[in-house]
């Protein structure tokens, strides 16, 4: 069978884009630094970067809800100590009442007292980014219902959160609920309860139901102290999925880095084995030419 010369000319011309498409292809890789830039340039590791993508962009979720977590917490834990030092305060007063020999002195008293119920309420009813965060999953609306007198002070109160929380992934596999659980949000009523109580004795200078009242703040306060603990643990848990996550994130993208990323000494073996290559196919062609041109004269 006799092979044309142009047949011979259109297999260097083809060669001649193949060798140049590689030469391209390799240099960008080069230049960027990865060996994987399209699925074609390896299908099976392709597949395998866009899962481990994918469960890279999972995980950066899991970070910002980590955030969100810590910033839940962490506002919690400081309303959560506002209204212990509140809670220490109250028990003081109500000690140092049961001490006074002047009925008058515990009316002092009982003013001090209409301040602190105000500043209760206002940690027990804490928002973060205007959501009330002692709410249980009723977060739009205060968990604290107060109810007042004629002259504005607070008389009662009750919980009117939900009793239930969301709970929501901060790692794979960890799914954590950062508000405080509803059992002790419905405690931050029962102290109210409990100060109005010891306000109303002050006034009456009852010092027999002072006693009973700070009796039952000690109660109130190791309520708010198991909270504070319970809260802490919920802190650890954060803290040792966080550093999971970094550990993951890290492996995975070394995984990734490893499928995609090129040995860049190879590349540029190959990179003048293809130039070359490139080179001696350009020399044929051209002497094929000059042949061809020879010939037809």
């Amino acid at each position: 069978m006799r092979v044309t010369n142009s047949t011979i000319t259109e297999s260097l011309v083809s060669q001649i884009q193949r060798l140049s498409s590689q030469q391209v292809d390799l240099q960008k890789q080069i230049s960027s630094g990865q060996r994987v830039t399209k699925p074609e340039d390896d299908p099976a590791a392709a597949d395998r970067i866009m899962q481990m993508q994918s469960e890279k962009r999972l995980m950066v979720q899991y970070r910002r809800n980590h955030v969100q977590a810590e910033a839940v917490t962490n506002i919690s834990q400081g309303a959560l100590q506002s209204l212990s030092d509140l809670s220490t305060r109250i028990l003081e007063i109500a000690t140092r009442a049961g001490e006074l020999t002047q009925d008058s002195d515990l009316s002092l008293y009982a003013s001090e007292i209409n301040e602190l119920l105000e500043q209760v309420l206002q940690a027990s009813n804490t928002t973060y980014k205007g959501e009330f965060i002692f709410a249980g999953n009723d977060r739009d609306t205060p968990p604290l219902s107060e109810v007042r007198d004629v002259n504005g002070q607070i008389t009662s109160a009750s919980y009117v959160g939900s009793n239930s929380n969301s709970e929501f992934y901060v790692a794979k596999g960890t799914r954590i609920s950062v508000n405080l659980d509803p059992s002790h949000n419905a405690k931050f009523a029962d102290l109210i309860n409990k100060v109005v109580a010891l306000r109303d004795a002050l006034n009456t200078a009852d010092k027999a139901a002072v006693q009973t009242t700070r009796t039952n703040l000690l109660g109130s306060e190791d309520d708010i102290l198991l909270a504070i603990s319970d809260l802490g643990a919920t802190q650890l848990r954060l803290e040792v999925a966080k550093a999971q996550d970094n550990q993951s994130f890290s492996q995975l993208e070394s995984q990734i880095s490893a499928e995609a990323d090129g040995d860049l000494s190879r590349l540029l073996v190959d990179l003048n084995q293809v130039q070359l290559a490139l080179q001696a196919t350009m020399q044929s062609g051209s002497q094929l030419l000059r042949q061809t041109i020879l010939d037809f004269i």
